[in-house]
């Protein structure tokens, strides 16, 4: 096990990429003086259409290499079949990749199986170290998200969901701590959109187009955006601006960012270590607008973490606030930033030229640069999950090792 500093874990990995999609819901909180953080301590990166590049934790076999030994160095995970850069995502302990074969998609799981996360009954699957098949959805699969406990799948417009139901995020009545391994479709009648994507947070889930959003699952801290705290199966339509054109939506934990088409970031949910970026610690159960740093006019990118929040402004330099221990957001300081703060390299300079974030895991973060630049990690390592080698912990960006 691996220790860090005392929190209050509420731990979601945030994979918000064009590689995939970014838990305290269904995972249990814990405060202590010396703290391990296991979940959300694996990365991905999509590699080609049949290689990614896994490292950190694999207690749970989430890196799919048929071994539950963790990796420091990224390593090729051949995949024996075919995918896109857009259809992986990682979860606290499990992985979901869209598969292609015979010009239908469907998905491949790996990973930890303890609430039928990957889609086959953890009685008898509790964990599998390599890709096993999920299928029923009914037709061919667009996108994938994965929670903290359970996964959702976009396909042909529907959404499936399966995994825990702990909080209602599979759409299912009643809401209960009982698993479903099969996809089951979240009912039209429930959902009034035809969603063009999904995202999946501790637990909770949002399906959206670029006009309107719906939640469902926890909503202990307004993660579900309604303007109230109570947690429902039943989708709900998230109070963002009829005016605004919804670029991208990440979430988080317990707490959501939008990014609108003029730039804008829209936040809400769970607020307790100023995730939120509204200068306070307060939740909000509506969406409020984060304001932007001096001198920057808008955001391309956004993502939401565990407890912290990541945004690449239109300079390309990287923002980020929210839960701080030990200096992990590389913003020069120690305490939870309560609003959007710049990312300074190791010479103490912006870190410039980032052309998107990957994902966000617990208290680490990892963005891509233009070009040839690769990608860069910084925050808690315990598990290898920076990808530098080490597993040291890191205040200032260092260079994934890609192999």
């Amino acid at each position: 096990m691996k220790n860090i500093t005392s929190f209050r874990m509420a731990a979601v990995l945030a994979s918000c990429t064009l590689l995939s999609a970014c838990a305290d819901g269904d995972l249990p909180f814990a405060d202590s003086t010396s703290i391990s953080s296991p979940a959300y301590s694996h990365s991905v990166a999509f590699q080609n259409m049949t290689t990614l590049a896994v490292w950190g934790n694999n207690e749970s076999g989430q890196l799919g290499d048929g071994t539950t030994t963790s990796a420091a160095t990224p390593k090729r995970l051949r995949l024996g079949f075919a995918t896109y850069s857009s259809g992986v995502a990682t979860g606290a302990s499990h992985t979901l990749a869209i598969a292609r074969f015979d010009n239908v998609s469907g998905v491949r799981a790996w990973g930890s199986n303890s609430a039928g996360q990957i889609g086959h009954d953890p009685a008898t699957v509790p964990t599998s170290a390599t890709p096993v098949k999920i299928g029923g959805f009914g037709g061919a699969v667009q996108q994938v998200a994965a929670g903290g406990l359970h996964s959702l799948a976009l396909a042909g417009g529907t959404v499936w969901a399966w995994g825990s139901n702990g909080a209602g995020q599979l759409a299912l009545n009643p809401i209960s701590s009982a698993t479903r391994f099969a996809p089951r479709q979240v009912e039209a009648a429930k959902l009034p959109i035809t969603p063009t994507a999904i995202v999946a947070g501790g637990s909770h889930s949002i399906a959206y187009t670029s006009t309107e959003a719906y939640a469902w699952g926890n909503n202990a801290s307004g993660q579900l955006g309604n303007g109230t705290t109570l947690s429902s199966h039943m989708p709900q339509k998230v109070q963002l601006p009829s005016s605004i054109t919804i670029r991208k939506i990440s979430a988080g934990g317990s707490h959501n960012l939008a990014l609108d088409s003029t730039g804008k970031i829209w936040a809400w949910g769970n607020n307790a270590y100023g995730q939120l970026g509204n200068g306070t610690t307060t939740n909000q159960s509506t969406p409020v607008q984060l304001t932007p740093p001096a001198g920057i006019t808008g955001f391309i990118d956004v993502c939401a973490g565990p407890s912290h929040s990541v945004a690449v402004a239109n300079d390309f330099t990287v923002y980020a606030w929210g839960f701080n221990t030990l200096g992990l957001l590389s913003v020069g300081t120690t305490g939870d930033q309560l609003s959007p703060a710049q990312v300074r390299d190791a010479s103490n300079a912006p870190l410039s030229d980032v052309e998107r974030v990957v994902l966000l895991g617990s208290f680490f973060t990892i963005v891509k640069k233009h070009g040839p630049g690769g990608l860069w990690s910084w925050g808690y390592n315990g598990y290898g999950q920076l990808g530098d080698g080490t597993t040291s912990n890191r205040i200032a960006p260092v260079q994934v090792h890609l192999p």
